[in-house]
């Protein structure tokens, strides 16, 4: 056979491209082995039925055209040398050669089962392994991805056992069961039921059926790149046809393709830097807010981004990735990839204990994120002026001041029913603290301005505001509730101040035609009106607030003296309940309000 020194662009079936003494290896910045085999679509699919066709076919003693496969785009490696097999990067077609040589380590696992495991073993391995002839044989054909390499390994030398003295230990498998290993279990049950259904009796025939249309039941082409071309500019294309890049799918691939041509290696050698690894943690691709629009890691990249450039951004899959660039590329004050790692992550443990990924405390034990990390998915915004705060050099005392005031001036504009285009304001809030944030700075500028959009409500305001505003609606009234109960009740008194399990609920109920008695002359809508408001709520377990329904005031009170709240016992003391009640409760927790979130902080 002749062998190639370059890939042409040729169509050649998988056997003949596995043959050829070129080693394929899968760069660093490519995105994981992404198999699915959940799919009822797609090419993995459509993979296996083209599978079980050709091998049908060959059963019945057909020998059917192959199936064309697509092309892959490679690169010549820059670090081959004139002694050692040839080694190209795959730029695009890394899902269709893993997977197929995964299918064969399958295929072998099979035939083990009918002990044939021995003969399709050396079949195999000159598609497998680069030195086949070796023994026992080595270099695997196909190298993946940093991240997959441990598992694609342990697969292959599960099968090999002897072809490397100490095989690779599992690298632990943060993802649980990695796609590598999906796809394995995949083929090998598909492999099963297929020898199941079309086995004639001679089960060597039936894996040699099987075998063949792996090898020659696909052709493909092979296109390799000009030495002007940039592969990862084509890589992102090729992906962002096919199967959207994620966010970080295009960071990642970015990073590592500069990072190499920055210094060979250096790729290498940064993937498995810890300040790299942390971003390979399954946690990153939970959904943030789980409604499927955007995972944990454009959540922290976006605010990153927003902390670090000081203006306003569309949060939205594309202008994130262009944003990064412009700060990090395309900019004057190009830093080089490792620090522009250690950039990016910079404010890693703020967000992951802000959401409660981690229970270490970035700053002290004794810190608090308050409200921001209770409701981090509702304050999120907020997300770039708790990275500059927490990670900047002032005291940890002027840190605290910072973050309360913060929320006093969030909670307040809150429960006054303000809202304010805090997407805009935050960047310029991150401008205006600048490289050494201070409590001043941020006085200056909650306090600088007595637009609706802007103003810090004073003590006046939050009460004469309070009670105009539908709290049943607000967003923060749990939060709120709590820490009222917080500061009204004691420890050492053993009074409860657990909210946990309880819901905020009317006191005079929304249907009131039972209370007519107790309310007076006051008209419908004014009564509409109270009933919504502060005063006429309360936290209630679900069976008090169920017992006591829209029953009359003589029976809600009973159930209201049976509540383990000091609040909610409270307001069973009063004869009556009507709208004097509601007003006056209102305006006492409206200076509770003022308490808990003063205007000025200590």
């Amino acid at each position: 056979m002749n062998t190639p020194t370059n890939p042409r662009i040729d169509r050649k079936t998988v056997r003949e491209w596995l043959s050829q003494p070129f080693e394929w290896r899968i760069p660093v910045y490519q995105r994981h082995y992404a198999w699915n085999a959940d799919e009822e679509f797609g090419p993995t699919q459509q993979f296996w039925e083209v599978v079980e066709d050709q091998a049908r076919r060959r059963l019945d003693g057909d020998v059917p055209a192959p199936h064309y496969f697509g092309a892959i785009l490679v690169e010549e490696n820059r670090n081959n040398n004139l002694d050692a097999v040839k080694k190209f990067d795959v730029v695009d077609g890394q899902q269709r050669l893993t997977t197929l040589t995964i299918a064969l380590f399958s295929l072998i696992g099979l035939a083990a089962q009918k002990n044939y495991k021995e003969k399709f073993k050396r079949e195999l391995a000159e598609y497998i392994f680069s030195d086949s002839s070796a023994n026992p044989p080595k270099a695997p054909r196909l190298r993946p991805t940093n991240f997959d390499q441990g598992q694609y390994e342990n697969l292959l030398y599960h099968v090999y056992p002897d072809s490397e003295p100490t095989p690779r230990k599992n690298r632990e498998d943060e993802y649980g069961k990695s796609m590598v290993v999906r796809a394995c279990y995949f083929f090998n049950q598909r492999l099963a039921k297929f020898f199941e259904k079309n086995d004639r009796g001679d089960a060597e025939a039936t894996i040699e059926a099987l075998q063949g249309a792996l090898l020659d039941g696909f052709d493909l082409v092979a296109i390799p790149l000009k030495e002007t071309d940039e592969a990862q500019k084509i890589f992102e294309a090729l992906n962002n046809a096919a199967k959207p890049l994620t966010t970080f799918d295009l960071i990642r691939n970015n990073i590592f393709y500069r990072a190499d041509k920055e210094e060979p290696g250096l790729d290498e050698a940064l993937f498995h830097d810890a300040k790299w690894q942390q971003f390979e943690s399954p946690f990153w691709e939970i959904d943030f807010n789980k409604k499927g629009d955007n995972k944990h890691i454009e959540e922290y990249i976006s605010r990153m981004l927003v902390a670090k450039k000081k203006r306003f951004m569309l949060l939205t899959r594309n202008s994130i990735y262009r944003e990064y660039k412009k700060f990090f590329i395309n900019s004057e004050n190009v830093i080089g990839v490792k620090k522009e790692i250690e950039s990016i992550s910079e404010y890693v443990d703020v967000y992951k204990y802000v959401v409660g990924e981690t229970l270490k405390n970035p700053i002290s034990d004794d810190f608090d994120f308050g409200y921001f990390q209770s409701n981090y998915k509702g304050t999120s915004v907020f997300l770039p002026v708790i990275f500059v705060v927490a990670t900047s050099d002032a005291l940890e005392s002027e840190k605290q001041r910072m973050l309360k005031l913060l929320e006093s001036w969030l909670m307040r504009r809150n429960v006054c029913g303000l809202t304010g285009d805090y997407n805009k304001q935050v960047p310029t809030l991150c401008g205006q603290l600048g490289l050494r944030p201070n409590y001043a700075k941020l006085d200056s500028f909650l306090n600088e301005s007595n637009e609706e959009t802007r103003m810090f409500p004073d003590n006046e305001q939050v009460k004469s505001r309070l009670y105009g505003v539908n709290f049943y609606k607000l967003a923060a009234k749990q939060h709120v509730f709590e820490r009222i109960v917080r500061h009204t009740t004691s420890d050492s008194l053993n009074e409860k101040r657990d909210l946990k399990g309880l819901t905020i609920d009317h006191i005079l109920p929304q249907e009131w035609e039972n209370w007519g008695p107790v309310l007076g002359d006051y008209g419908e809508g004014r009564i509409n009106t109270a009933i919504h408001t502060i005063g006429n709520l309360t936290p209630m377990a679900k069976g008090l607030n169920s017992g006591k329904s829209n029953k009359s005031w003589e029976i809600a009170r009973d159930w209201l003296a049976k509540s383990d709240l000091k609040m909610t016992r409270d307001i069973a003391e009063h004869e009556s309940w009507s709208i004097p009640q509601i007003d006056e409760r209102s305006k006492e927790l409206a200076r509770v309000i003022c308490e808990i979130w003063p205007c000025d902080i200590a």
